[in-house]
């Protein structure tokens, strides 16, 4: 990631934004002139008026490439737009489609070459429309910021980008427990994006046990707001036949043996703190065991396992006390943290455990702490 983040340093700083500083950006793609450049040399942009690949207006902007692990002065998968700060702005709003379902990431750099991402799933042919406060945008992780927050008048970038380069590198060098393929060609569609003036408000008010609490997501919007790696013949949705309330995050795949499915949900930075528990409802078509991962914004994660049965909702509340560090992790702090909780993460670890192939659907919904 700190390769792509030089990068888009360089490009960003030489690069002279049409935005003036003045205004909240705004692209609708309905003429050929856009702003947006990609650091990928074998890939294709272009603004399209084709129906199905149009959100709203008459066009939109496609991006085409192949994934591919990055090579010097070649970034596949990376697409930005410069800018000259977001002074005033909370919210961003935007629609993605893609030709391949996978996980992106939406980037906004600062001057000082730190870098906030939000991290998604797009599922084949849909189109996802997202509002985000930019409150929710977490330090990436390899990045360093002095004050460590998103100075939004200093944004000098905001980018989309397949983190295949990454997975790809992760998955040679054999330590990569999630299954995955990669297609040789990926094209995405980008409409409708712009800067919001005040930050969505789209989730419900949180109660656990009749009492306030805070709703990390209610899962009753768009899938993409979560971020998946694993599972073959993966399949994301959103369900409103099987929920707690409204509607829920459903999940079908196969898991081939000693493989993980991980699906993550950013956690805005002091949303948890003063925290003491983490409360969920979970619905499996098959019986797992479901791990729970708090990460901090330093890489530590503390983790606690469920059993989850076959065929009914469960709500489990987790004290945090019941979290333990992960083996492989360091803590620097030395404790969870709940203030600095960064995503919140739930994987099927039942093929890795048990050493056999599974498939299993998922439903999860409710997500709170309190």
């Amino acid at each position: 990631m700190r390769t792509v983040v030089a990068a888009i340093a360089m490009v960003t700083l030489m690069a002279a934004s049409t935005v003036s500083g003045q205004e909240l950006p705004t692209w609708d793609f309905e003429k050929p002139e856009h702003g947006w450049m990609t650091l990928d040399k074998q890939a294709e942009l272009r603004v399209v008026n084709e129906p199905g690949h149009v959100y709203k207006g008459a066009g939109s902007l496609q991006f085409s490439f192949s994934p591919r692990q990055a090579t010097e002065g070649d970034m596949p998968g990376v697409l930005l737009v410069p800018l000259q700060g977001i002074a005033g702005a909370e919210g961003l709003h935007l629609a993605l489609q893609s030709s391949t379902s996978g996980p992106l990431l939406l980037l906004l750099r600062e001057q000082d070459e730190s870098t906030y991402v939000y991290m998604v799933y797009v599922q084949t042919g849909d189109w996802h429309v997202l509002n985000l406060p930019l409150s929710d945008f977490i330090l990436e992780e390899s990045a360093e910021d002095e004050n460590g927050k998103l100075d939004l008048e200093q944004v000098t970038g905001l980018g989309v980008v397949d983190p295949a380069l990454w997975l790809i590198a992760a998955a040679a060098g054999g330590e990569f427990p999630f299954f995955m393929t990669q297609p040789s060609r990926r094209d995405i569609w980008l409409d409708e994006v712009r800067m919001l003036p005040q930050a969505p408000q789209r989730m419900r008010m949180a109660t656990l046990e009749g009492t306030p609490a805070r709703m990390i997501e209610d899962c009753d919007s768009d899938s993409a707001y979560w971020f998946v790696l694993g599972g073959r013949n993966l399949e994301l949705s959103t369900s409103t036949d099987q929920a707690l309330a409204e509607a829920s995050l459903r999940l079908d795949y196969e898991l081939p043996e000693k493989t993980l499915l991980a699906v993550a949900h950013v956690v805005r930075p002091g949303l948890l703190q003063g925290i003491k528990r983490i409360a969920f409802g979970v619905r499996a078509g098959a019986a797992c065991k479901l791990a729970v991962t708090l990460k901090e914004g330093d890489k530590s994660g503390y983790t606690t396992v469920v059993e989850v049965p076959e065929g009914h909702w469960q709500q489990y509340t987790l004290p945090l006390d019941q979290f333990r560090l992960n083996d492989e992790d360091v803590d620097p702090d030395t404790g969870l943290q709940p203030e600095k909780v960064t995503s919140v993460m739930f994987t099927d670890v039942t093929a890795l455990a048990d050493q056999k192939e599974t498939a299993n659907s998922l439903w999860l919904d409710e997500v709170m702490a309190q």
